[in-house]
């Protein structure tokens, strides 16, 4: 029996179609796999689904009645529990009050205290979550954070359950716990979407599979039985084979043997194992991998924000790794990252402060006395050079669309003069026509003959960009991707 229905469904943002037409339908008692790259449209049918936004057009039936949420909250009451890939937790509060966020910090006329640890805690043990409810959630791992997250969900007991990307920061025994307790509520008659990236976690536990491309429907409500990852990577990126228009011309890494960046065997206590890697003047190499795999921390290595258990990295300047980001500004390292509120930007700043942020207030490149007018005419010399759109130098970083601020943090690097490029993430969320640009600003930089290393969730990105990419699982490499077989395909196969 069908508990959720989805027809011609249709979403534009401005000139974007991120839903053209999408056909779903989840079965009572059925785990559901919903999949696709970034971008593909999983989150806006996910948010139509729990009431998030509602759909430009096409029709939604719940239970056998078509309907229109108005909200989060009406799709609760009716059933449908949503975990969000981004956590809605109160850090400040304890683990009951955000279990219950809905009725206040202690007791209310609907449920004391009392009543709601009776609720809870057979809940949060079923997830292995063995701590007080007075718990402060600020205090907990992301992990443990997800698992409230969850619990919170439970505890409903929905006849919906969507779950996108719940096993991400989950280590292995939570996350088959949490798997065990799926099938369980499966066999209870509860609906369950699946939304994940991990594919053989999708195999072994979905019974049926939606995949998406591009807005539309490349798979839609098939049994999981006809299929196995390399039919589900082919559904995800279909005949799209990434290629560069020209690509740069081969390094010869073995004729170089200064100025590169070098991970020799390199460990850390928790999330590295034996990683070899090496970046040479003029190239631009990648590294990804599933959530969780290691190489999110490369980068926090190299800047000094994680230290290593053994093994040896060598930067540009024959030197160790820095200690902290300020030794790492001083030595030329330039951290550029997608989350700019938090690395990138000074917000509330003019783009002349930020752009001078580097070079003028860290490093004094050009003596103790900064001139407004020399910094100003700095600053729209970067305005031009990047294409920045903004009508004075002089206006706040924050007031500047997305890949503008991105722009501006590039701008701050470049103005510092670089001997090393570290890019996490540098065009997430930011348009097309803006990643365009970006890419052009980097391919620029090798030209100076410095090495670039970038993470990126965006598979398509690396294939278009790097010259070789390495992908990590648990922790090590486990493949190096380079020349003619770099493509959106490949990553995946390699990551899965």
């Amino acid at each position: 029996m069908s508990i959720i229905e989805a027809q011609s469904l249709q979403k534009s943002y401005g000139g974007t179609k991120a839903l053209a037409g999408v056909d779903f339908t989840l079965e009572a008692g059925s785990v559901h796999a919903l999949l696709g790259e970034n971008g593909a449209g999983k989150s806006t049918l996910v948010k139509i689904l729990s009431g998030a936004i509602k759909a430009d057009a096409g029709v939604l039936r719940f239970d056998g009645s078509a309907r229109t949420f108005n909200g989060t909250q009406q799709a609760k009451e009716s059933g449908i529990a949503w975990v969000a890939q981004e956590l809605s937790l109160f850090p400040d509060l304890d683990i009951l009050a955000n279990l219950f966020p809905n009725t206040g910090p202690n007791k209310s006329i609907f449920m004391d205290r009392k009543t709601r640890e009776e609720l809870a805690r057979p809940v949060m043990d079923s997830l292995n979550l063995n701590h007080s409810t007075k718990k402060i959630v600020g205090e907990l791992t992301l992990a443990e954070r997800q698992l409230v997250e969850i619990s919170r969900a439970l505890i409903q007991k929905p006849k919906v359950l969507i779950l996108d990307e719940p096993t991400s920061a989950l280590e292995r025994g939570n996350s088959d716990r949490l798997i065990e307790i799926l099938h369980v509520m499966r066999d209870s008659g509860v609906g369950v979407i699946f939304v994940s990236h991990i594919l053989q976690e999708v195999l072994d536990l979905c019974d049926t599979v939606t995949v998406l491309r591009d807005g539309h429907n490349a798979i839609t409500g098939e049994s999981l039985k006809n299929h196995n990852v390399e039919s589900i990577v082919d559904a995800m990126v279909g005949d799209r084979r990434v290629k560069i228009s020209k690509r740069r011309a081969a390094i010869r890494t073995s004729d170089i043997s200064t100025g590169k960046l070098e991970f020799e065997s390199v460990s850390t206590d928790k999330s590295l194992k034996g990683v070899t890697i090496e970046v040479c003047p003029g190239e631009i190499v990648g590294i990804t991998g599933l959530v969780g795999s290691g190489h999110e921390d490369i980068l926090q290595v190299a800047v000094g924000r994680k230290s290593i258990s053994q093994g040896k990295v060598t930067m540009p300047d024959g030197n160790h790794q820095p200690k902290n980001l300020i030794e790492s500004a001083h030595r030329g390292i330039a951290y550029v990252s997608g989350d700019r509120k938090k690395f990138g930007l000074m917000l509330d700043k003019s783009l002349t402060e930020n752009i001078a942020e580097v070079r003028d207030f860290a490093l004094l490149k050009d003596g103790w006395i900064m001139k407004s007018r020399r910094m100003k005419a700095n600053a729209q010399n970067f305005v031009e050079k990047l294409s920045i759109r903004t009508p004075s130098v002089s206006l706040a970083a924050g007031s500047l669309s997305g890949g503008n601020q991105q722009k501006v943090v590039f701008a701050k690097w470049l103005n510092s003069s670089p001997s090393v490029l570290l890019l996490d993430d540098p065009t997430r969320g930011v348009d097309v026509g803006a990643k365009s640009e970006m890419h052009k600003i980097i391919e620029e930089l090798t030209l100076s003959q410095i090495p670039v290393l970038m993470n990126s969730t965006d598979l398509e990105e690396l294939a278009s960009i790097c010259d070789r990419v390495y992908v990590f699982k648990n922790g090590a490499v486990k493949e190096q991707v380079a020349g003619e077989d770099l493509n959106v395909s490949k990553l995946l196969m390699a990551m899965n």
